[in-house]
C-alpha cells in the first residue's frame, strides 16, 4: 500500500490504551478514598480525647476537693474483675442489726418524763397526817424534789426553809424534858444541820427563862463536818430546864449579821402575848420568815399562826409520840 502502512495495524492498539487509563483511575480513587477515610477517622479521633480531655478538668476543676489542675485520674479495672463484680448480687434485705443489749438490764429514768414529774408535785407534806414517825432527813429530802429547790435551805421537823443563813430558835423549857419531847427535838435538830450542804451557815439560840446561844458561839457556823460534829456534841450535854420566854431569842436573831434568810421557832408551851406585836415591830423592815412549830402542846398555837402569818413564814403543828 501507499506510504508504507499496515493497515491490520490501526484497531487494537488504540483500544489497550483506553483500558489501560480506566485502570489507572479507579486505582487512583480507590486510594484516595481510603486515604479520605483515615485522615477523617484520625481527626475525629483527635476531636473526641480533646473534648474528653476538656470534660475532665472542667469538671475536677469545679467541684470542691476536686483534682488539681493538670492532674487527671483514671480507675483501671480488669475485664475479669469487672467481670466479678458483674457476678454479685446485693442483698434484697439489709442486714440486720442486734440490740445493744446486757445480760443485765439497767434501769433507766426518763427525766422529761411529764407523768413522773406531776407525781413528785402532788406529794404533800401535811405532818398532821404524816404523823411524828417521820424525821426531817426524810420529809425534807421528799419535799426539796417535789419542790425544785436545791442547794441552799434545809426542813425541821418536816417544815421546810430556804436560805443560806438558817436559824433555829429551839425551847429547852422544863416542860421539854417530859415525853421524850427533848430527845426527838434533838434529833431532829441535828438532821436538820446535817441536810444543810456547804456554803450554808447556821445559829442555834436556846431559850426558856432567857436565851444563849450553843456554847455561847456568836458568829454564823459553816455547814462543814467539823461543826456539825460540834453541835452533835453540845446538844447531847443540854438539859431542859425554866420558863418559856422566847423573846430574849429573837433579840439575839435579829441583831446578827449580816442578817438571817430565815428562823425556825419551836415551842411546847404558852408565852406572853406581847411577844407577836414585838415581834411585827422588830420585823417589819426585813420580813424574814419565821416558821412556827409548835410541839405536843397547842395551847400558843394562835400566837403562832399569827407570827409566821405576819413574817410570810409557815405554822405547823407536831404530835408527841411516845410516852
Amino acid at each position: 500500500m501507499a506510504d508504507g502502512l499496515d493497515p491490520t495495524s490501526i484497531g487494537p492498539p488504540q483500544e489497550a490504551n483506553a483500558g489501560d487509563r480506566s485502570a489507572s483511575a479507579w486505582l487512583w480513587l480507590r486510594r484516595a478514598t481510603l486515604a479520605g477515610i483515615a485522615i477523617s477517622f484520625g481527626i475525629h479521633l483527635f476531636m473526641w480525647l480533646l473534648a474528653g480531655l476538656i470534660m475532665v478538668f472542667t469538671y475536677s476543676n469545679s467541684r470542691p476537693g476536686g483534682l488539681p489542675a493538670g492532674e487527671v485520674e483514671f480507675a483501671v479495672m480488669t475485664d475479669q474483675e469487672f467481670a466479678k463484680i458483674q457476678a454479685q448480687e446485693l442483698p434484697e434485705q439489709a442486714p440486720v442489726v442486734p440490740d445493744a443489749t446486757t445480760d443485765t438490764a439497767q434501769p433507766t429514768l426518763d427525766l422529761l418524763d411529764t407523768s413522773l414529774m406531776a407525781d413528785l408535785s402532788s406529794i404533800s407534806l401535811d405532818l398532821d397526817s404524816i404523823g411524828s414517825s417521820a424525821g426531817a432527813g426524810d420529809v425534807g429530802a421528799i419535799s426539796r424534789l417535789a419542790t425544785g429547790v436545791s442547794g441552799s435551805g434545809t426542813s425541821f421537823f418536816g417544815v421546810e426553809a430556804e436560805g443560806s443563813r438558817i436559824v433555829y430558835i429551839v425551847d429547852v423549857s422544863g416542860s421539854m424534858s417530859v415525853a421524850g419531847k427533848w430527845n426527838r427535838t434533838r434529833q431532829e435538830l441535828i438532821a436538820s444541820i446535817e441536810e444543810l450542804l456547804e456554803g450554808a451557815s447556821f445559829l442555834v439560840i436556846l431559850f426558856s427563862s432567857d436565851a444563849a446561844l450553843l456554847e455561847n458561839r456568836r458568829t454564823w457556823s459553816e455547814a462543814i463536818d467539823r461543826n456539825k460534829k460540834w453541835v452533835r456534841a453540845v446538844l447531847s450535854r443540854i438539859e431542859p430546864g425554866g420558863a418559856t420566854v422566847p423573846m430574849p431569842a429573837f433579840l439575839i436573831a435579829f441583831s446578827t449579821r449580816p442578817r438571817p434568810d430565815a428562823i425556825f421557832f419551836m415551842t411546847d408551851g404558852q408565852f406572853d402575848e406581847a411577844v407577836v406585836a414585838e415581834l411585827q415591830k422588830m420585823n417589819m423592815e426585813m420580813q424574814i420568815p419565821i416558821h412556827c412549830i409548835t410541839f405536843g402542846d397547842r395551847s400558843a398555837e394562835r400566837q403562832m399562826r399569827q407570827i409566821a402569818q405576819d413574817s410570810g413564814g409557815t405554822y405547823t403543828h407536831v404530835e408527841v409520840s411516845g410516852p
